[in-house]
């Protein structure tokens, strides 16, 4: 016999409540076991949005699940608000059938967006907001969509200077039974920065100080050209770089205790921005002693040489950082063994207080072991032929691999002026090999024009008036010259440099010249070349 009973709502997901029903206990008496005959929706407009919550629910026809509570239930609430389509989700036991269960889904969906619209702004102001707000036309609108955008905009306009926008956000439902938002935007005025006040400061001005913040600089009068905004995020570099002063001039200690900022009002009625910036800069510091450990290669006199340091100098923190890993003389430590083939050379600083405001370096060293160039491979070159570029090349084969090798590579690729600088901005691509202690390389090349063509003028007392054109072919191949299919229009790719140049007044002065260079003679770098010239001048 049927028992006709059912089953009132069994979660309601609206926030917080949701959390309180999961909560509460189930007697384990009165749960039950049952098998779900068939899933439905209630609020979800056509077939397909209705397809779409079944399936987004997890809950399936066979399914068993427990009355009046199953995990499952509370699970395909979560699945379909993680969605963000529906503002409402309800999942009931419609009906018990023996021992079936009729599952109904009731959503209530959220707006989907017609348009939007931002007042109060330029255009280009507009572009970039519409580039970074999270709204899409016909898509659902969330509260959370609204709120987030709204703080971006916020945020735009403060990072500007506006440190006192306000917006404003309109709902206006369409007869489609979309949603038309409108934010609006009141800027208010540009906070400037009004002045820039230090606490603490003993050993440096504040006229020195101030010149470290590039980014936070005061208004005066003479800087008629713009005005300056603060900006909270390019403020916390500009703390950064002072710090770094005091640290380069043996501050190592040097800290700021505490950095606020505040709108005063100005007496014309404005309003700028005060910062107050405390600093305690400590004493100044002296090395006292340096030692290394775990070099093998180089003495410890060696290092501290390439170091750039002696007990007794100032602590400079930007001028250690720089002779551990990179001069432009190579110079470094860092260069000294990686110039080497020591690829995987590190070194570990540490700094420790002494007495008498002095300081101990200490570096611990991993030399590693010897890398060497694998392969080389070399891609784009779509003009320029193979054979140029690698005699260029400083990074050959089975060579020690050399970081002062590959920056030369990169550099002579580039003065040829046969590609792009970007393709090679950052260098081959580098593929370590850990087991046999290879370095391959690529270099990915983009061709770019190299050819040149000059025209000018002059006047000549006795020729008059002059014209003279110049065409220069930098990445000629004379020998393709009678290689047809080479032509295109010219036969380029052999990094041979051939000129033909003209000048005249017409018919009575006539000057031709025709000039060609090898840079490379029989494979080494010996230029050689040629010049032809013809000279016509009617001195009648």
């Amino acid at each position: 016999m049927m028992r006709p009973f059912c089953f009132a709502v069994l979660l309601i997901l609206a926030a917080s409540p949701l959390g309180q029903a999961l909560a509460q206990p189930v007697p384990a008496e009165a749960a039950q076991r049952y098998q779900i005959v068939s899933v439905d929706v209630e609020g979800g407009g056509d077939v397909a949005s209705e397809q779409y919550v079944i399936q987004s629910s997890g809950l399936r026809t066979g399914q068993t699940v427990t009355l009046p509570y199953d995990e499952a239930f509370a699970e395909a609430v979560r699945r379909l608000y993680r969605g963000g389509l529906f503002s409402n989700v309800e999942v009931v036991a419609d009906r018990v059938l023996g021992d079936g269960v009729y599952i109904l889904v009731r959503v209530q969906e959220e707006p989907r967006l017609a348009a939007y619209t931002i007042e109060g702004v330029s255009r280009g102001e507009r572009d970039d907001l519409a580039a970074d707000l999270p709204l899409l036309r016909g898509r659902a609108v969330r509260p959370s969509d609204i709120g987030a955008s709204l703080q971006r905009i916020t945020a735009y306009f403060e990072d500007k200077g506006f440190r006192s926008v306000e917006v404003a956000v309109d709902r206006q439902p369409t007869d489609e039974g979309r949603v038309e938002l409108t934010f609006s935007v009141d800027k208010g005025n540009r906070v400037e920065v009004a002045d820039v006040r230090f606490v603490g400061n003993e050993v440096f001005s504040e006229g020195t100080l101030r010149k470290r913040l590039k980014n936070t600089p005061e208004n005066r009068w003479w800087r008629f050209w713009g005005r300056e905004t603060f900006e909270e995020e390019k403020f916390e570099e500009d703390l950064e770089n002072l710090i770094a002063f005091y640290n380069d001039r043996g501050y190592y200690g040097a800290r700021v205790v505490r950095d606020t900022f505040f709108v005063e009002e100005r007496p014309d009625g404005g309003a700028g921005v005060v910062v107050e910036i405390e600093v305690e800069e400590g004493p100044q510091y002296h090395i006292r002693q340096i030692d290394f450990e775990g070099n093998t290669l180089f003495t410890d006199e060696q290092l501290r040489i390439a170091l750039g340091f002696e007990p007794g100098d100032v602590y400079d923190r930007s001028r250690l950082d720089k002779n551990l890993y990179y001069t432009q003389e190579h110079t470094d430590i860092a260069s000294l063994y990686q110039d080497r083939g020591y690829l995987r050379f590190n070194i570990l600083p540490t700094i420790v207080e002494a007495p008498g405001d002095s300081l101990d370096l200490f570096f611990e060293i991993a030399e590693g072991e010897v890398y060497e160039f694998g392969e080389v491979a070399i891609r784009g070159n779509t003009r320029t032929k193979d054979h140029v570029i690698r005699r260029e090349l400083r990074t050959i084969p089975g060579q020690t691999y050399s970081r002062q090798g590959l920056e030369r590579t990169v550099r002579e690729l580039l003065q040829l002026n046969y590609f792009d600088q970007t393709s090679l901005g950052n260098g081959p691509e580098m593929t370590v090999n850990d087991d046999d202690a290879t370095v391959d390389l690529t270099y990915n090349l983009i061709e770019a024009g190299s050819d040149q063509l000059e025209l000018s003028g002059g006047w000549g007392g006795s020729t008059g008036l002059l014209l003279q054109a110049r065409v220069t072919f930098n990445n000629f191949s004379i020998q393709n010259l009678f290689n047809g299919s080479a032509w295109s229009p010219l036969p380029m790719g052999d990094g041979q440099q051939l000129s033909l140049g003209v000048v005249t007044n017409g018919l009575r002065y006539q000057n031709y010249t025709l000039s060609f260079t090898e840079p490379w003679f029989r494979g080494r770098r010996t230029p050689v070349g040629f010049s032809l010239g013809y000279l016509y001048y009617d001195v009648g």
